[in-house]
């Protein structure tokens, strides 16, 4: 009955470890720009499971995707990715959370774990493209 008990006490233990040493796959999110939109106008995620977002850049001109106020954990770029480039007028602003950016014809890949539920409204940065229709919002639950 010890040897048993024992058993079931390590294998609990075990459990515990594997799971705690078991992180959720990152949630695949793919978004494209074109001149002047993005492919879609809501994305979804959930607080505290890594995000792999594709962003594509399939214009002519530059684009971005920011998030003025979102708190977000681990931010790192996959493949490609640049930290400045042209904003226009918006360069004096605040510096947003969260920006990802591909040059034309680009595509790069960025993970980032968004940390509180809420709507958060993404938009390119660029001069004048927020105002011409590229914004939209993403739903943390």
């Amino acid at each position: 009955r010890v040897n048993s008990m024992i058993n079931y006490l390590l294998l609990g233990v075990i459990c515990a470890g594997l799971i705690a040493g078991c992180s959720a796959p990152p949630l695949e999110i793919a978004l494209e720009a074109s001149d002047m939109a993005y492919s879609v106008g809501e994305l979804r995620a959930v607080a505290g499971q890594p995000v792999r977002l594709t962003f594509l850049n399939a214009g002519q001109l530059e684009h971005d995707f920011n998030i003025g106020k979102i708190k977000v954990g681990k931010f790192k770029y996959v493949e490609g990715g640049m930290d400045k480039h042209a904003h226009g007028s918006a360069a004096t602003a605040a510096a947003p959370d969260l920006h990802v950016m591909a040059m034309p014809g680009a595509q790069v890949v960025a993970e980032f774990t968004p940390l509180e539920a809420g709507r958060y409204e993404f938009f390119c940065s660029t001069e004048g493209h927020e105002q011409a229709g590229m914004y939209g919002t993403l739903i943390v639950q």
